[in-house]
């Protein structure tokens, strides 16, 4: 399963590629509480976490965004993983600015 903003083109390389064939694909925004929630129902025993804004200067020109995508949408999937039977790992895809890594295990 996926789960992801709205594609922001029309057409996009999602539907271009028909990635949804074969799979489900949930539209939603980690930043709202309840969104990472939708995928309980699902029970992921892997999650590859790679919703965070990444880039340099749209993160200085927009600090607040950032933040609540980075590290609060991160604080919002892990809450939702917690209450999750069977999820066995969590891979966060972080950007190459990053300088520190944290390895959390899932509880």
């Amino acid at each position: 399963m996926g789960y992801a903003l709205p594609p922001p083109t029309n057409p996009s390389l999602f539907e271009l590629a028909d990635v949804a064939f074969g799979m489900v694909s949930l539209t939603g925004n980690v930043r709202d509480l309840d969104q990472p929630s939708s995928i309980q129902s699902h029970r992921p025993e892997v999650i590859f976490h790679m919703a965070a804004q990444a880039l340099v200067r749209p993160s200085y020109q927009n600090p607040v965004e950032t933040y609540a995508t980075n590290v609060m949408g991160m604080v919002n999937l892990l809450d939702a993983v917690r209450r999750i039977p069977g999820t066995r790992v969590v891979v966060n895809v972080t950007s190459d600015k990053c300088r520190e890594h944290i390895i959390c295990p899932v509880l």
